[in-house]
């Protein structure tokens, strides 16, 4: 097989695989929710029950399985808590301060 076609077929393998696992559908809509949630009561009710419509679809209509939509939580759960500790203010302070040059 010719080295293009080795690097196409690799290609399209390595597509699918991070198209499929995790569910990216799902954690966008759980990002939602976790902002939602920092808004108040109701709005953190009304985006798990958008986040979990999106999983019960997406399971029901055959598009993702349960452990998909799962992955899915954790890949937005470490996200949204990577951006919290880099938007906290104790780092924003401190890249904000300009060094003066003398």
């Amino acid at each position: 097989m010719p080295i293009a076609a080795r690097i196409l077929c690799l290609s399209v393998a390595v597509a699918l695989f991070c198209l499929r696992y995790p569910s990216l559908h799902f954690a966008a809509t759980f990002v939602l929710f976790l902002y939602a949630r920092s808004r108040g009561r109701l709005w953190g009710i009304l985006g798990l029950a958008y986040s979990l419509a999106m999983a019960l679809a997406l399971v029901y209509l055959g598009e993702r399985y349960v452990v998909d939509c799962a992955l899915g939580g954790v890949v937005a759960l470490v996200v949204w808590h990577v951006g919290e500790s880099i938007s906290s203010p104790r780092n924003l302070s401190r890249q904000q301060s300009p060094q003066t040059a003398l």
